[in-house]
């Protein structure tokens, strides 16, 4: 009898049989649990963004808050620190205003006075001796102590733009006194500027800023005004080394100047300031 081996050409694969298994292997949850597990990750995803997008909003709120409150705090600490200064600033101006009014009294009190002395003494030379009236007025009129009004010449010097920026543009001191010196060196037989008559005494002098006429302070535009023939001066004095030297500062740093004929100038009484060191001389002391 031949023995015939068994037919296994019917039964399934070992592979196939297992494939159940595989896919339980390979994918251990099904379709819809991959797909909640993934939308689920998604929402802590957004949670997490907007927790941290929440969590920026109050960090920029904060500070926002805090640099306002700081900003506040130094507007407020600069407004005082200003209104202290301003207050000192209206103070000093207040105190600077009185004392020009009580010098401007003083000064007027003093012109008064010397009025009265100067009628006292015409008096007395006239019942003593008359000859010397004329001499003691010549004397006062060329010192500056009396008042005086006749034709002349205005020049007008002003600070160049900008000034406030550049010391340099302002009008100085010693620029007011080259063109006083000008006009002295032309005959002019007196000289006022801004008003203030200048006299054998005066000075012309800066403090800071400021510019003083003996010491009274004038400010820009400074007029100066000269008593004398308008001829010389219209002709002479363009062509001067004062007018040399303003051209060059109108070159240099701006400063402008005019020059105009005047029909008629007052100039009032200078102080008439009191000698303390200088004495007539004496047959004997010479």
């Amino acid at each position: 009898m031949t023995h015939q081996r068994p037919d296994h050409t019917d039964r399934p694969p070992a592979d196939a049989s297992m494939s159940l298994l595989n896919e339980i292997m390979r994918n251990p949850l099904d379709l819809g649990y991959s797909a909640a597990a993934r939308r689920r990750t998604r929402q802590d995803l957004a949670g997490a963004s907007k927790t941290s997008s929440h969590m920026s909003r109050v960090v920029v709120l904060v500070v926002s808050l805090a640099l306002g409150v700081t900003t506040t705090m130094a507007i407020k600490e600069l407004r005082a620190r200003d209104e202290v200064i301003s207050s000192a600033r209206t103070l000093l101006v207040d105190e600077i205003t009185e004392r020009q009014e009580t010098r401007a009294s003083l000064e007027e009190l003093a012109a008064q006075r010397q009025q009265s002395v100067d009628q006292l003494r015409s008096q007395i030379l006239e019942e003593q001796e008359p000859e010397l009236i004329s001499q003691v007025t010549t004397d006062q009129l060329r010192s500056g102590v009396l008042p005086v009004q006749g034709p002349g010449v205005k020049i007008t010097v002003r600070d160049g733009s900008g000034a406030d920026l550049d010391a340099n543009r302002r009008v100085h001191d010693a620029d007011i006194r080259v063109v006083v010196n000008g006009l002295w060196s032309l005959g002019a037989e007196a000289i006022t500027i801004n008003g203030q008559r200048l006299t054998t005494t005066s000075a012309i002098r800066s403090a800071g800023a400021a510019i003083l006429v003996d010491l009274t302070g004038v400010s820009a535009p400074y007029r100066i005004e000269a008593i004398g023939d308008p001829d010389v001066f219209d002709q002479q004095f363009p062509t001067s080394a004062a007018a040399e030297q303003l051209e060059a500062l109108n070159d240099s740093f701006g400063i402008t100047w005019e020059i105009e004929r005047q029909d008629a100038i007052s100039a009032p009484a200078g102080s008439n300031r009191s000698l303390i060191h200088a004495s007539p001389v004496t047959d004997e002391s010479s």
